[in-house]
């Protein structure tokens, strides 16, 4: 008899019929025991080598799934003039001092933005920064994020609503200096055509000086959510700048990743410096001419949709732009899980000191543009940072990544130099103090940095944490120390449910030394196949 093809009696003689029904049940039985062993075969000469214990396999690292630590915020990062108010937002609201810090230092930034600027260097006059601060608060929701922002912002949202009032009145009497223009007007035509009825040769009166009165332009300093048109027009009309406090900022990020917007990306991208010249050019509503784009981005977001943005950042998207890495007043504490009652009444005099310094500051005159210079200790100070800085931007031990965040702190070290000083004296001297707390500051701000690109990591590395459990416990796929991406997700493990994430675990358990792709592995069909082999120090593999 034979069964696909093979006669499994060999050499024995060949019978047509079984001569019973166990006979039958025999012969099948051992049909199936013979092809099992040459399918058995076969897999053994298609299967790669298993590789040996020595053959240059690491030992496997140990696998860290939590984020990186952040040092605890020092008060004294904080001038003394912003200190009491800001600690006692945080008593109050009962959030880490990191919080309200941030808020008030991104709130000073936009009292000041182009009313003062900073050269740094005491020769080289071209290199001016403006402390244009963008920032973000990152934690869960209902973390207490938008009421620090409010309470923050509230007092340059309190001098908008006195300008908004002095603004309805200029309102109203340029339209009754309007109706007056337009009465001279008409009366100046009138004589002039009496004037021509008796002789067309005679000599007509000048129009009067007043005719055209100009439409009064409001003023602004903060804004919640504009398209980038009208953004502009304010930002025209206003020529300090403007900032744009968003409540969660992944709308807004969401918005600059659509291709129509791209040139609305490319404004943003462009305010940020604080000294770019921008113009925009439409057929309908015509020029918008902006000789120094001042544009300030603060506000609140998620970790889950931050990790969702920085996926495409971190692999080298389209996003990859510099766009994030401009949100240097960015801060992500740990919530230690303390929290106690607290009713008190605010500290109102600490909130009328914030007031006054803002209001002095909104006060400044922006055409005077202040210019600040360090004083010959700070100089010394900055000499000193600024190529230590700069070595840790270029140290090839520095990620890719925090090389472009970090070399945005070459603005953000003499912008919040400049603004410290200008919080504690209405000078043009920036203090040993200030500089001293401005680079404090860039190294409270680092590790938070650190935190915000590792955190599109942790997803990936819980996955790989969950397949080295699995491994472990003697787990390999299909065929012993090997297996396929197929064969990561197909049991639906937590956080490895589809070919992506599987892809995303295993190219983290490959830099840690648990597995290794098998170059140019192939299928039975002979087509490209995606095989890892396990390495044989893991327990349960060998």
């Amino acid at each position: 008899m034979t069964i696909n093809g093979r006669d499994i009696f060999g050499d024995q003689p060949k019978r047509t019929i079984p001569g019973s029904l166990e006979e039958l049940e025999e012969l099948i039985a051992e049909a199936n025991r013979v092809e099992a062993e040459e399918d058995a075969k076969d897999a053994e000469s298609d299967a790669p080598p298993a590789p040996a214990p020595d053959a240059g396999w690491p030992e496997p690292e140990e696998l860290n799934a939590e984020l990186p630590c952040v040092p605890e915020f020092d008060e004294r990062l904080l001038p003394e003039s912003l200190r009491p108010w800001c600690i006692d937002l945080a008593e109050r609201m009962q959030v880490p001092l990191d919080l309200p810090a941030v808020a008030a230092i991104a709130a000073l930034g936009a009292a000041i933005m182009r009313r003062a600027r900073i050269q740094p260097k005491v020769k080289d006059t071209e290199w001016t920064e403006y402390p244009n601060f963008w920032g973000a608060i990152v934690a869960e929701s209902g973390l207490m994020k938008s009421p620090v922002m409010d309470a923050a912002i509230a007092p340059l949202l309190r001098m908008e609503a006195l300008w908004r009032v002095e603004y309805e009145s200029e309102v109203a009497n340029a339209k009754a200096n309007q109706r007056v223009a337009k009465i001279k007007e008409r009366a100046w035509e009138q004589m002039g055509l009496a004037a021509l009825k008796k002789d067309k040769d005679a000599k007509l009166a000048i129009q009067p000086d007043d005719s055209n009165v100009p439409e009064p332009q409001p003023k602004r300093i903060v804004t919640t959510d504009a398209t980038f048109e009208k953004m502009h027009a304010i930002v025209a009309n206003n020529s300090a700048g403007m900032a744009c406090w968003r409540d969660e900022l992944p709308g807004w990020l969401a918005t600059l990743e659509k291709p129509e917007r791209k040139s609305e990306r490319q404004f943003y991208l462009s305010g940020w410096r604080g000294h770019t010249q921008y113009n925009i050019e439409r057929i309908e509503r015509g020029s918008i001419f902006v000789p120094h784009l001042c544009v300030q981005v603060f506000g609140g977001i998620q970790p889950g949709p931050l990790r969702s943005y920085l996926a495409d950042v971190l692999h080298g998207g389209p996003t990859d732009d510099g766009l994030i890495q401009r949100f240097s007043l960015l801060t992500w504490p740990d919530f230690n899980g303390v929290w106690r009652y607290v009713d008190k009444w605010p500290d109102s005099k600490a909130r009328q000191t914030a007031v006054d310094i803002y209001e002095r500051l909104v006060q400044m005159d922006v055409e005077e543009g202040r210019c600040l210079r360090y004083s010959p200790d700070a100089q010394e100070l900055f000499v000193e940072w600024l190529p230590e800085h700069q070595r840790k931007v270029l140290s090839l031990d520095t990620p890719p990544i925090m090389r472009t965040h970090l070399a945005k702190y070459r603005k953000t070290m003499p912008a919040l130099s400049l603004a410290f000083a200008l919080a504690e004296t209405d000078t043009n001297i920036v203090s040993l103090e200030s500089a001293q707390r401005a680079a404090a500051w860039c190294d409270y701000l680092e590790p938070h940095a650190y935190r915000l690109y590792a955190s599109k990591l942790v997803p990936e590395m819980a996955a790989a944490q969950t397949l080295v459990r699995k491994l472990k416990a003697g787990w390999h796929g299909k065929e012993k120390g090997f297996f396929t991406v197929r064969d990561v997700y197909r049991p639906q493990w937590s956080g490895l449910t589809n070919k992506d994430e599987a892809r995303a675990a295993l190219f983290v358990l490959v830099e840690y030394g648990w597995v290794r792709r098998v170059p140019n592995a192939k299928d039975k069909e002979g087509r490209p196949s995606e095989l890892y082999a396990i390495n044989p120090q893991v327990g349960g593999t060998r």
